[in-house]
């Protein structure tokens, strides 16, 4: 039983990860974890800080849901404390009968043009409604719940979907995290130093194998500077931290950290799904094939505003990524941002690239060819 228990913790540990390792992290599962699939129900019971009794209610209620579910759609979000705007935005399609997942990255800088926001980028829709919630209600639960909340709506509206949940976790939240679980090795493809004394900041990493704990980890992820690309690169460099993450995870932790991690997990994480409908997935959760979990980036150009760097979508390329891996034949190009909330007639560049109608190739990784990533992200070189 106590084998069984720690099986189930760390699923548990993973699926409710999955949101922020960016869906993928379910793949890892092993094979010996996967035939305790059918006994979860049972064992879920004996998890007493899942909820006692609401717990082995979800598992029942879950086990009659879990038939009927066949897509799931999330939004995560990764919260910079600082600024408080929502600079990791992430939406996760995940299939349910195939065992597979499509992963978006959307740029935190991508251009929006609303009559509903006094501002133009989107990062900014989460701190906008969470300070008007704040202001109103003064509960920082509710204000979190309702910035995501403002972000998914103006998301669904704008490439046509339908998301379900959200996942939050602000920056030091994911360092507690990273802790629980003893720190991550990752191997970073190049030396990093940058300082920022205004924000006492500073980042020095070696290039090769590198042991992080959660504050190293904090660091890792705001680092940008460096990348030819800024932002695109610093998306990128996530992807690796998350599955360094991930594959530790999936190489075993004792049953102390994984208690550890779980309890992380739910006190770090802003979540408006239920667990009855976490626990319903669990099924499909274990059969996830990596091969089939794809890992994109929806890619702008960059083009400055009054001094402000914007990144512009284009129309034809944001509907082929949604048509392809998020509604595969369910829509057409116009179903795609219906109110110009991405464009600006006004300005000839924006509106230039956001209707160009030339050719655009989709680049995307496989979960399984993670380690290919640092390959493709260019560095800036040293004077």
């Amino acid at each position: 039983m106590k084998k069984l228990i720690k099986r189930i913790i760390s699923f548990f540990a993973v699926i409710t990860i999955v949101p922020i390792l960016c869906a993928f992290a379910a793949g890892f599962i092993t094979d010996k974890a996967r035939s305790a699939g059918n006994s979860v129900y049972s064992a879920v019971k004996e998890l007493s800080f899942f909820g006692g009794r609401e717990a082995q209610t979800s598992a029942k209620e879950s086990a009659a849901q879990s038939e009927k579910n066949e897509e799931l759609t999330f939004l995560i979000t990764g919260i910079d404390e600082v600024g408080n705007n929502s600079d990791v935005i992430i939406l996760v399609s995940y299939d349910c009968k195939e065992n597979g997942a499509s992963v978006l990255q959307i740029p935190r800088d991508t251009y929006i043009n609303s009559e509903s926001y006094p501002f133009h980028k989107i990062n900014a829709i989460y701190t906008y409604a969470y300070n008007k919630s704040i202001k109103d209600q003064k509960d920082v639960s509710k204000a979190i719940k309702a910035g995501n909340s403002e972000l998914c709506a103006f998301i669904e509206d704008t490439f046509c979907l339908d998301i379900d949940c959200f996942f939050s976790v602000s920056s030091k939240g994911f360092g507690r995290i990273v802790n629980s679980v003893g720190g991550v090795d990752i191997s970073i493809p190049f030396d990093i130093d940058y300082d920022d004394e205004s924000q006492n900041l500073h980042i020095h990493f070696k290039k090769g194998e590198n042991h992080l704990d959660g504050a190293d980890a904090e660091k890792f992820i705001r680092f940008r500077s460096g990348y030819i690309s800024a932002d695109y690169g610093r998306m990128d460099a996530q992807k690796m931290l998350l599955c360094a993450l991930a594959e530790k995870i999936q190489k075993g932790l004792t049953l102390p950290r994984l208690i550890s991690l779980t309890k992380e997990l739910y006190s770090n994480i802003t979540t408006n799904m239920p667990l009855s409908e976490m626990l319903s997935f669990i099924p499909s959760a274990f059969k996830a094939d990596m091969d089939k979990i794809t890992l994109l980036t929806l890619k702008g150009r960059s083009v400055t505003v009054d001094g402000t760097m914007y990144e512009v979508q284009n129309k034809k390329y944001t509907y082929k990524v949604i048509d392809k891996y998020f509604k595969p034949g369910k829509l057409d190009i116009s179903d795609i941002d219906k109110k110009g909330a991405l464009n600006s007639p006004e300005n000839e560049t924006i509106n230039g690239y956001y209707t160009d109608t030339a050719p655009f190739s989709i680049n995307g990784y496989k979960a399984s060819e993670w380690g290919k990533i640092a390959d493709g992200i260019p560095i800036k070189k040293k004077k």
